[in-house]
């Protein structure tokens, strides 16, 4: 397993690259909904459509929230980008034993105070058409008994270009308090319900 190696100076140049970054490629970037507050850590669960969606949701945390970030990341793309781990990635490798590890790794970010884990449960890129998100098995590990307390964030991120030569990012958010007596299907099924919401909004959207 590969762990985060936070830098201070790297993620102050980074701040400043990324958003010059995203004002070249975007005509606007937006979030619309709740954010967590309080001192307790956050496991924020997103769509996987594109290269953005880490980065959207690392300014979002940077502009509005104010946690230390972490993000779980496929470790043969961790080592392709290892300069990631510097912004708090850290890597998984599905199907393999070392997957315990990074679960483990995960709840102890959880159980402590002001931390965020961006966590995107398809465990791959979709497609932005897709219709359903199906979550694999890994979120299952850290809502079962005896978790530490903590907050859930469902995003849904959504891009149109209307009239315009570059696209506009829409970060839907909304907070999610799980069921203790379902913990295995409430996720996903609460999480899909707000994506087709959020789908539904965006289709009504005119310029």
């Amino acid at each position: 397993m590969i762990y985060p190696q936070h830098s201070r100076w790297r993620r102050f140049l980074f701040r400043l690259y990324l958003r010059r970054l995203l004002r070249r490629n975007f005509s606007e970037c937006r979030q619309e909904g709740a954010l967590p507050a309080g001192d307790d850590s956050v496991l924020w669960i997103g769509n996987h459509i594109s290269w953005w969606d880490a980065f959207l949701i690392y300014e979002v945390n940077e502009r509005q929230i104010h946690k230390q970030f972490y993000a779980m990341m496929l470790e043969s793309r961790l080592k392709e980008y290892r300069w990631f781990r510097h912004l708090g990635a850290y890597s998984v490798q599905p199907g393999r034993k070392d997957i315990l590890d990074s679960m483990a790794y995960t709840r102890s970010l959880l159980s402590g105070k002001n931390n965020l884990v961006l966590f995107f449960p398809e465990g791959k890129l979709h497609s932005a058409h897709t219709a359903q998100v199906h979550f694999q098995v890994g979120l299952s590990r850290l809502l079962a008994p005896g978790a530490p307390p903590f907050q859930i964030v469902f995003s849904v991120l959504l891009f149109d270009y209307f009239d315009r030569p570059r696209p506009r990012a829409t970060l839907y958010t909304r907070l999610y308090k799980p069921d203790p007596d379902s913990l295995a299907s409430a996720p996903e099924e609460a999480y899909n319900l707000f994506y087709a919401e959020c789908r539904t909004r965006q289709s009504l959207e005119t310029r």
